[in-house]
């Protein structure tokens, strides 16, 4: 039996806020919540070869609505290690085998307490010489039937060492499907309330495969030689299935059926318009050359909101990673290694619109240097400068996502036993770090003169309003180089 109960004030808000002729009442929030659980689990074994577990899991939360409040989740896993059956005992080549088999479910109750009971919001009004009167109007819709998000998960896998584990690892295939899936469904305006409201919205899937490598390369006496190594891939697919009935689209979240959650919808830039192409670009809308050119979606000859499109999306086709370890005579040395393939980065260093300061190519603001458009520079780059912002800005900040990068060399030497204990040390190190040593590799976005690719921001930082929760390129907060020379001493 578990239980989580919270309870705050939010103290920040109560003195920064009073209410409105009554300095001595100060206004508060307070927000209180609680999770209750029970959980169970049998473990069984037989002979060492079949393994199964059993686990039963039921939560109620006060978040959700009643008649939602509580979920049940049961969970079975199954496995048969082989290594321990008599036709492989005394095999020299396989040390361990091990076959895995999962379903279960897991819930996410992730919303703000109050999420399905309305709200109201007090609104001030200027009434008579003496004062203003208020009233108050509907700010949140309720939602009598929010309910738990709830995850099925299904995965075989498989443990495997060979070779007296000098080669070691294990591969696992897995399907996630969502339902109930919790977000913010938008409001019309006609509604008369602001905002959205929290609604459970469709269903997603998603597959994949992870492997684990493990190798020892070349295995020595103390002293000598050595060299090891780990490798991790992930490839993740994910796809929505469905969303509110009767609806395939959502253009407002960038939501659609079929397409991954984490999609760009956007028009698509093809070029910039060029001189001698003025008629042909005044035609599509208020367009002149230097200007950016967009795809026309729908072939009727004007750029409208019909013509955009989902032009790529965040999350990669897969991302790998490697660690290698050498050792010799007391120095050691260990390389940490990156890789990341397909989807696109969003970068606000480069994206035009209002709120970006760094890139609007407007008046006489300071930016970056961009290989933008004049008539003796006809590139199909970056748009001409001007009095105004460029508009549909936001074209010209997507770029590839691909790239490898190394995260980190550490070279060390401990010095030798006997040196040690003459003085009365047990182990010293000497080392020295480097993380991000190198820009990355096979990168279109570093190729282009530009900064580290690596994520390090999330959409609605600069120039990325819009975007949630994606992963964006942020130039308030890059990735850095760092040195750094220790030691370390063990007495």
């Amino acid at each position: 039996l578990f239980a989580d109960f919270v309870q705050y004030y939010n103290f920040g808000l109560a003195e920064a806020t009073t209410i409105p002729n009554d300095p001595n009442n100060p206004a508060f929030q307070y927000s209180r919540w609680g999770l209750l659980s029970y959980m169970g689990r049998v473990n069984y074994g037989y002979q060492g070869k079949y393994l199964a577990t059993f686990t039963f899991r039921r939560d109620g939360s006060s978040r959700l609505a009643e008649g939602n409040k509580w979920f049940s989740y049961p969970a079975v896993a199954l496995a048969w290690n082989l290594s321990n059956e008599s036709f492989l005992q005394g095999s020299n080549m396989i040390t361990g085998l091990k076959l895995r088999a999962g379903v279960g479910r897991t819930s996410n109750q992730a919303i703000a307490p109050y999420s399905s009971l309305g709200s109201l919001a007090r609104v001030p009004y200027n009434f008579g010489p003496d004062g203003g009167v208020y009233g108050f109007l509907v700010s949140t819709l309720p939602n009598s039937e929010l309910a738990w998000e709830f995850t099925t998960s299904k995965n075989i896998g498989l443990d495997f060492g060979l070779f007296d584990n000098r080669l070691s690892g294990s591969i696992d295939l897995y399907q996630n499907n969502t339902d109930n899936v919790l977000q913010s469904r938008a409001i019309p305006i006609t509604s008369g309330v602001p905002g959205s409201f929290q609604e459970n919205i469709g269903k997603t899937e998603g597959k994949g495969i992870e492997l684990m490598l493990s190798a020892d390369i070349i295995r020595s006496a103390k002293d000598g030689f050595s060299w090891d190594m780990d490798v991790n891939f992930t490839s993740h697919n994910e796809k929505i299935t469905e969303l509110t009935e009767g609806v395939t689209e959502d253009e407002g979240n960038g939501w659609f059926v079929g397409s991954p959650v984490n999609v760009i919808y956007d028009y698509n830039k093809i070029g910039i318009w060029q001189l001698g192409e003025e008629d042909l670009a005044s035609s599509y809308g208020d367009f002149a050359p230097g200007d950016i050119k967009l795809e026309d979606l729908d072939n009727n000859g004007v750029i409208d909101d019909e013509d955009r499109m989902v032009i790529g999306q965040i999350d990669p086709k897969w991302t790998a990673g490697a660690t290698t370890r050498f050792g010799y005579k007391g120095i050691d040395l260990s390389i940490v290694a990156f890789a990341r393939y397909g989807g696109n980065l969003i970068s606000t260093l480069y994206q035009m619109n209002q709120s970006n300061p760094y890139n609007s190519l407007e008046g006489r603001r300071n930016g970056p240097d961009v290989d933008y458009w004049t008539p003796d520079n006809p590139t199909d780059d970056f748009p001409r400068t001007g009095r105004q912002i460029t508009p549909y800005g936001s074209t010209v900040g997507y770029f590839d996502a691909t790239y490898l990068k190394i995260r980190s060399i550490n070279l060390g030497y401990s010095l030798p036993e006997g040196l040690l204990s003459r003085a009365g040390l047990a182990n010293t190190r000497i080392y020295l770090t480097v993380n991000n040593p190198f820009k990355a590799f096979f990168s279109d976005y570093v190729k282009q003169g530009r900064v580290d690719p690596e994520p390090n921001g999330r959409g609605g930082t600069i120039g990325a309003a819009g975007f949630g929760r994606r992963l964006t390129v942020n130039p308030d907060t890059p990735p850095t180089r760092s040195i750094i020379l220790g030691v370390n001493v063990t007495l």
